[in-house]
C-alpha cells in the first residue's frame, strides 16, 4: 500500500495542503510531507489518524494506496472503477 498516493489523492479531492492535514491529525507537517513523498512508512496508527483527519474510513484509505500487489485477482479497468467510485465516496463526505 502507498500511503503517500492515497495522502496526495485525498488531499487533492478535499483541497487541503499538507499542513491543513496534519494539524488536523495531530501530525508534525515534515511527517506528512515525508509520507506523501514515500520516504517514510507510515505507521498503522498513522495511517488511521491521517484517514480520520480526511474524513475516510482506513479501507478507503488504504484502497486509494493500493498497488497491483494489493489488488490481486481484479483487472486493471476494474481497479480503474474502484478507484473512481472511492473518490466519489471521499468527496461526498465533505470537507
Amino acid at each position: 500500500m502507498n500511503a503517500g498516493r492515497a495522502l496526495r489523492v485525498l488531499r487533492a479531492i478535499k483541497g487541503l495542503q499538507q499542513r491543513d492535514v496534519a494539524e488536523r491529525a495531530k501530525l508534525d507537517q515534515s511527517y506528512v510531507s515525508l509520507i506523501e513523498a514515500g520516504k517514510r512508512s507510515a505507521s498503522p496508527e498513522a495511517i488511521s489518524t491521517l484517514a480520520r483527519a480526511l474524513g475516510v474510513s482506513v479501507p478507503v484509505f488504504e484502497l486509494l494506496g493500493a498497488d497491483d500487489a494489493d489488488l490481486k485477482g481484479i483487472s486493471a479497468s476494474q481497479a480503474r472503477e474502484l478507484g473512481r467510485a472511492l473518490a466519489m465516496a471521499a468527496t461526498s463526505k465533505g470537507r
